[in-house]
């Protein structure tokens, strides 16, 4: 059997016997979230298939197409069906670029730094602050290929140009942007944000030997369909949760590849940022809160969010953080209807506040994330839905409101209230205790989340 490695893998259809494509099939072909959510409130599916495939078949050629992200699982699935075959490198070569990296690895990222380089395509897994960026620069230089990071924004494009001058020594004639009124090409390091980068593709695959997708759990499906066109040697996805949230992360593993390395402290995150004396505090409140029916799930958390007692204590608690001037509060619930109740009635106490939530638009999160940032605004509330969407920094107050399944994203708010304490500020952790033993069940993982990365309970 011979394998062809270029923008996709290739493999003749006639060489693949039927129960491996059986299983390929199976792996490779997701259920389409976005139907099956249309299907259940009653929407129109014009044009949208219950689907998305990662392997497609050619039978006029005769020819198995799969994203190459899914490289190494194909190779363990050949070989537990004892399978011999070549793989036949037909990835783009390009001239040498020299790099110079000016920067070195903490400790707690020696096992990431290690396992980095041994996979061609893969995923690397970090909160906010962990270092993702640095490695992926150490990484460029030692791939020595021209690269190119794809990201969302022009403040993250900035970013990564200020990273580059610092990490790599490299002038401004060395960095490419594309976005933001620049389309530089031919650049040995290039940045472009991904609406701009959509219109000049033929020329960025061209240069690139190393693609990277910075915030890959962000990112619209667009970007992993419009870059699979690169036949570089090399990927790399930046995540700051192991899984997306509109779950289609095992369609986000097949185009970049598997989760290469983490970046997850051992010996918890206080020790690891030297926090000592900062590390966050966390505050668990008792509610009176109860419910008789703990298999209705959604009924008993739209009660609970729609509960007056806990709600006063909630709002209580909220406007006792932000008295303190240096207070940034972030507010997480499960219902948008609770984040507006919550926010008239903070308005209603003569304080203010912003919702985040799917519907902003990007211009406006900035204008919000600026005002945050500055001091101007204390108080920022969304959902555990458009978490992973929230651009912010110097939060130094976490309200947890409600329980929920994806503790990754958790995970980075905690990084940014860890970088908040190395600013100086004591970071607080508020979460609720209630009276169905299932919530309970839910509250004593959270706690054991956070004191995994530093958390003390106060009274």
């Amino acid at each position: 059997m011979n394998i062809r490695l270029d923008n996709m893998i290739r493999i003749n259809r006639s060489e693949l016997p039927d129960g491996v494509m059986g299983i390929l099939r199976k792996r490779l072909i997701f259920k389409n979230p976005l139907y099956y959510r249309n299907k259940r409130y009653g929407r129109p599916n014009y044009n949208i298939r219950p689907t998305i495939e990662c392997i497609w078949e050619d039978k006029e050629n005769g020819v198995v197409a799969i994203a190459r992200g899914f490289l190494y699982p194909l190779i363990r699935i050949l070989h537990a069906n004892r399978l011999q075959f070549e793989l036949t490198d037909s990835t783009r070569k390009l001239p040498q670029a020299d790099f110079d990296f000016q920067g070195a690895p903490y400790s707690y990222q020696y096992e990431a730094w290690s396992e980095l380089p041994e996979s061609r395509f893969g995923i690397l897994v970090g909160p906010m602050g962990s270092g993702k960026k640095v490695l992926a620069l150490g990484l460029i230089a030692s791939r020595g290929v021209p690269s190119l990071v794809v990201v969302t924004t022009k403040r993250a494009m900035y970013q990564w140009k200020d990273m580059a001058r610092r990490f790599l020594g490299l002038g401004q004639d060395n960095i490419g942007l594309i976005g933001d009124g620049h389309r530089e090409l031919g650049k040995k390091f290039t940045i472009g944000i991904t609406l701009t980068s959509y219109k000049v593709l033929d020329e960025l695959k061209a240069q690139t030997g190393f693609l990277i997708i910075d915030d890959c759990t962000k990112v619209n499906l667009k970007v992993f369909l419009r870059f699979s066109k690169f036949d570089c040697p090399y990927q790399l996805g930046l995540a700051r949760a192991r899984n997306r949230g509109d779950g289609l992360t095992g369609l986000m593993y097949a185009y970049l590849g598997e989760r290469t390395a983490e970046i997850w402290p051992e010996d918890g995150w206080a020790s690891w940022q030297g926090l000592g004396e900062k590390r966050p505090l966390l505050k668990i409140k008792m509610t009176d809160f109860a419910w008789d029916n703990a298999d209705d799930w959604a009924g008993m958390v739209s009660a609970l969010c729609r509960d007056e007692d806990r709600t006063r204590l909630v709002v209580a608690d909220i406007l006792q953080a932000i008295a303190d001037p240096s207070a940034r509060a972030l507010v997480i619930s499960g219902r948008i209807s609770h984040l507006e109740e919550l926010l008239g009635r903070i308005k209603r106490s003569y304080r203010d506040g912003e919702i985040i939530t799917g519907e902003v638009g990007d211009s406006r999160r900035e204008q919000i994330a600026r005002k945050f940032e500055r001091g101007k605004l204390q108080l920022i509330l969304t959902t555990f839905k458009s978490l992973p969407t929230i651009e912010i920094k110097r939060v130094n107050r976490l309200f947890v409101l409600s329980p929920f399944k994806c503790e990754d994203h958790l995970i980075g708010i905690i990084g940014k209230l860890l970088q908040s304490a190395n600013r100086g500020s004591q970071p607080v952790i508020y979460d609720y205790v209630d009276r169905p033993k299932v919530l309970q069940t839910s509250l004593r993982k959270r706690v054991k989340l956070y004191c995994s990365m530093g958390a003390v309970k106060v009274a």
